[in-house]
């Protein structure tokens, strides 16, 4: 399973790269986009920026609902993203990575803290924890909500314009 979704992160990856680097594929009509919506926040380390900040790089943003309690079914998918956007964020191709980590329980211990002690994943990217009502996760919804639910994890693939050009997520294999 690991193997497939870091084959499928690759593909997706390659993807955003082309069309990053290749403006005319948009402008052919192929591919539907729209504007990203801009937020900014605070990450775990205290560092506040905008998404806007990236504009001129491909940006992922990483939805997902990593916390105490944890959803046992999701756990694998998490892991495997984790574990690839690791690799992505010490890669050097202009690629920035944002985890928005949708939060319902306040005394859990943080989802980069568990990414951290419990997977063992070097988080070196942007890390929002997000807690209703959901102030940069919300600007995401219909990406990341299937039949009125949560699907977690998401990833909303942006090109170097802040257009949103992919999405993938458990409903979309």
């Amino acid at each position: 399973m690991k193997k497939l979704l870091a084959a499928v992160i690759g593909v997706f990856i390659i993807l955003i790269l082309a069309l990053a680097f290749f403006p005319s594929l948009l402008e052919s009509g192929q591919f539907v986009i729209k504007p990203a919506s801009d937020f900014t926040a605070v990450d775990e380390n205290g560092i506040k920026f905008s998404l806007s900040d990236y504009k001129g790089n491909v940006t992922i943003i990483h939805i997902t609902g990593l916390e105490t309690p944890l959803c046992i079914e999701c756990e694998e998918e998490m892991i495997g993203q984790l574990e690839q956007l690791e690799v992505l964020s010490k890669s050097n191709n202009n690629v920035k990575i944002v985890t928005i980590n949708i939060r319902k329980n306040p005394y859990s211990t943080t989802g980069k803290s568990i990414a951290e002690e419990t997977y063992e994943i070097n988080v070196s990217w942007n890390w929002v924890e997000d807690f209703e009502p959901y102030q940069a996760a919300g600007l995401y919804q219909e990406y990341w909500t299937y039949n009125g639910a949560f699907s977690n994890p998401t990833i909303i693939f942006i090109d170097t314009n802040q257009s949103i050009v992919g999405v993938y997520n458990i409903y979309t294999l």
